[in-house]
């Protein structure tokens, strides 16, 4: 069986495509959402908390990509710089949410960040 291509996110499954986020108005509906934000801001704590600064190591490969798209995608959703979701790409990302994403971009539409202050070089 010959699959199309997946038109969101970075995923290929079919879960993946299920649960992808499909544009920037869907991320600030996320975040505007009482218990899938909270739930998010906890994951980021928990991330900002630990002794370790190597994405790679708490999540591995592919995660780590995942990781970066995603906090990417919500630190331009989010309605200011300074967010949770910036400082978990400044610590495990040296503040990566100015590196052309593709998978944030692919969901912003026009691949540049959202504020200015946001075109750090990516940590590698």
């Amino acid at each position: 069986m010959i699959r199309e291509a997946h038109p969101y996110g970075l995923g290929h499954s079919d879960m993946a495509q299920r649960y992808a986020i499909q544009s920037l108005a869907e991320a600030q509906a996320y975040l505007a959402h009482p218990v899938l934000a909270a739930r998010l801001h906890e994951c980021c704590d928990l991330l900002l908390g630990l002794e370790t600064s190597s994405a790679l190591e708490v999540f591995g490969t592919p995660d780590v990509i995942k990781l970066r798209s995603s906090m990417t995608l919500f630190a331009q959703a989010s309605s200011a710089p300074g967010s949770v979701f910036d400082a978990v790409l400044q610590k495990y990302f040296g503040g990566a949410e100015g590196c052309a994403d593709a998978g944030a971009a692919q969901v912003v539409g026009n691949g540049q960040p959202s504020h200015p202050s946001r075109r750090a070089m990516c940590k590698v």
